[in-house]
């Protein structure tokens, strides 16, 4: 069993596409852009970061508690996404 971990999906994808004549024919994703979990953590980074009583010049710190910020919101999506 390989556990991938969830990024969340692409936030924004890029979708390539063809066209022939007028008609467009969409062919996948040229570029995943970037995940959810990204945007997700650099969201909590810069909350945790403006907090005046943060973690005083901690990065070490402030990126895990964003990355762990992350991990919750995309588990939490997904369990109301089954819930649904």
């Amino acid at each position: 069993m390989t556990d991938k971990f969830d990024d969340g999906g692409s936030m924004h994808p890029i979708q390539a596409a063809v066209q022939v004549g007028s008609v467009v024919h969409l062919i996948g994703h040229a570029s995943k852009g970037m995940s959810l979990w990204d945007y997700y953590a650099g969201q909590a980074m810069q909350g945790i970061a403006a907090n005046p009583e943060g973690p005083a010049g901690n990065w070490g710190t402030v990126c895990h508690d964003a990355a762990n910020a992350a991990d919750a919101m995309i588990a939490e999506k997904r369990r109301r996404e089954q819930n649904d």
